[in-house]
């Protein structure tokens, strides 16, 4: 759900961005490109956040003299109730999809039981105004006795622009962004300025007041209101109006139009993707003060949070080394793409450990007993990490528990309790098993 949240959070900036530009582009075919680019962005800002570039680890190098081996995180939840929000949410996106399905069907249904007056052109006692659906092979229905030429012109005019499929990428936005009342607003746009593009592009092929005279005539014959003529959810009289100005930019809307405004969408994504940024996790220095330097210069400061995290953006590709409470930590080369850099932190040790040198292999973790999420915690609504400095000795059992930092004791206990049953495959340096230290870190979660 947070990826939800995040995406419609940030759809708003597309829809404000065509709003504003369709308040200032006279051409009713490049506002409806507008709008579909708008709504498209929409739906792919999901899967952008989702698959968007993910961080570089970087190749850091540890401070002369001590090695550590590599920490372990671990996230406890406690067992939560069912979660009703993304049922909710699905029952928004299945209503809406299940409202449209109904729709394709009954269309469906009126177009078998209807006669066929026309290749692709079925003519139904059922239908009050002339419409198409379909996308693979649209079909035009029309209402029974005599239909002007212009009126199937106006309907294929929609199939040949492709707002058919331009009308399903509003659809499925608003299915996606059920809960937004700018998509369903956007969508709404959208579906009128198709209807002006199609008047306009009427008018450029044909005399104006004759194509007019065919609106009104088909609105007249309806039960439906004139609202609903040549295109349902469309104003009449605004777009009387508009077939008969002889001012109106009626220009339709080509591939470069199409991949301009893509473009425009596209390019604060593409640059986000490529801004250089490094970010990370210090373990055991919550709230820790980290510089990067250029030789001797400072380049930024920041602070990690309480759970250790920190960001840098903006920053220019280049060597970088990082200072870590005041104790350089690592040289570090940034590229133009995102990466993380994960800081085991500490001071140095007191008690046994491994020295530099050597053929060193990492620790593996071979049993681990997960940590239980206490009750009076979870009445509390008390999370958080909790951070240790482990001693593995040569046997791999787990010697010593150090506590860093700690949001609560309860939360300490737990961490402490299930840690020291830990077993660790025993460390080799040059074939011979030697105690390690290594950093632990247990995230305490509630579910929101």
């Amino acid at each position: 759900m947070k990826l939800l949240y995040l995406s419609a959070l940030l759809a708003t900036a597309p829809l404000a961005v065509a709003a504003l530009l369709h308040f200032a582009t006279r051409t009713a075919a490049v506002r409806h490109v507008i709008w579909t680019v708008a709504l498209a962005a929409t739906l792919i800002l999901p899967v952008w956040l989702r698959w968007r570039p993910q961080a570089v680890p970087s190749v850091a190098v540890l401070p002369t003299g001590v090695v550590t081996a590599p920490g372990t995180t671990i996230t406890v939840r406690p067992e939560a109730p069912l979660d009703w929000m993304p049922v909710a949410y699905g029952l928004g996106v299945s209503l809406v999809l299940l409202r449209q399905g109904l729709s394709l069907l009954t269309l469906r249904r009126l177009r078998k039981a209807g006669q066929e007056v026309a290749p692709g052109v079925f003519a139904s006692a059922e239908i009050a105004i002339p419409l198409t659906y379909g996308l693979g092979r649209p079909m035009i229905l029309v209402p029974e006795g005599p239909v002007s030429e212009r009126v199937l012109a106006h309907e294929r005019c929609h199939v040949e622009r492709g707002d058919l499929w331009a009308s399903a990428v509003g659809t499925v936005a608003t299915a996606v962004y059920w809960f937004h009342p700018l998509v369903w607003w956007a969508a709404a746009q959208q579906r009128q300025e198709a209807e002006f593009a199609v008047d306009d592009a009427m008018v450029l092929a044909g005399d104006a007041p004759s194509y007019a005279q065919d609106l009104l005539a088909v609105a007249r014959a309806s039960s439906v209101s004139y609202s609903a003529a040549l295109g349902a959810g469309s104003d009449l009289e605004p777009r009387v109006r508009a077939i008969l100005d002889p001012k109106r930019d009626r220009r339709p809307a080509g591939r470069r139009v199409w991949l301009s405004i893509a473009l425009l969408f596209a390019a604060p994504l593409l640059l986000l993707a490529q801004a250089p940024t490094l970010s990370g996790t210090v373990f055991n220095a919550a709230y820790a003060e980290i510089k990067l330097l250029q030789g001797t210069e400072e380049r930024a400061r920041t602070s990690a949070g309480g759970d250790g995290e920190y960001s840098f953006r903006g920053l220019a590709a280049g060597e970088y080394s990082m200072v870590v409470n005041g104790r350089r930590m690592f040289d570090i080369t940034l590229s133009d793409s995102p990466q993380t850099l994960d800081v085991h932190y500490r001071e140095e040790p007191t008690g046994p450990g491994i020295k530099v040198g050597g053929n060193v292999m990492s620790s593996k973790l071979l049993k681990k007993v997960a940590p239980v999420y206490p009750a009076s915690m979870k009445t509390q609504r008390i999370q958080g990490p909790v951070q240790l400095q482990v001693e593995i000795d040569k046997t791999g059992n787990v010697n010593l528990a150090e506590v860093l930092a700690s949001p609560h004791p309860d939360l300490t206990e737990s961490a402490l309790t299930a840690v020291r049953q830990w077993v660790y495959q025993p460390t080799l340096l040059n074939g011979n098993p030697v105690a390690v230290r290594t950093a632990v870190r247990v995230n305490y979660t509630l579910m929101p």
